[in-house]
Parts: structure tokens; C-alpha cells; sequence
């Protein structure tokens, strides 16, 4: 696969994930669901987030 397209599939797939993050974070404001599910989802988001910006980093060198 080349550069562009990668690049363009993780840029889509890290708004994906902070729109995940956002709407988790709505829920726990509803009051849907608790603090400390929220805070493992939240984790797990933030781990995935940090693993797509690490993957455009290493492609835009």
C-alpha cells in the first residue's frame, strides 16, 4: 500500500477514535455509565490514539 493511502486510512481512523473518545466522555456526563468504566475505556481509546499518531509519525519521516 503506498504512503497516501495509508496515510489517508489512519487519518480517518484517528477521527474515528476521537469521536469515539468524545462521545465516551458524553455518556459519563449522561450519567450512563460510571466513572471507572469510563476511565477503562477512555484508556483503551487514548493507548489507540497514541499508537495511530505514533504509525503517521513514522510514515511522514
Amino acid at each position: 500500500m503506498n504512503y497516501a493511502k495509508k496515510m489517508k486510512n489512519l487519518k480517518k481512523l484517528l477521527a474515528k477514535k476521537e469521536a469515539e473518545k468524545e462521545r465516551i466522555k458524553d455518556d459519563f456526563r449522561a450519567k450512563k455509565i460510571l466513572s471507572r468504566e469510563a476511565a477503562k475505556l477512555l484508556a483503551g481509546v487514548n493507548d489507540e490514539i497514541s499508537r495511530i499518531m505514533k504509525e503517521i509519525k513514522k510514515i511522514s519521516k
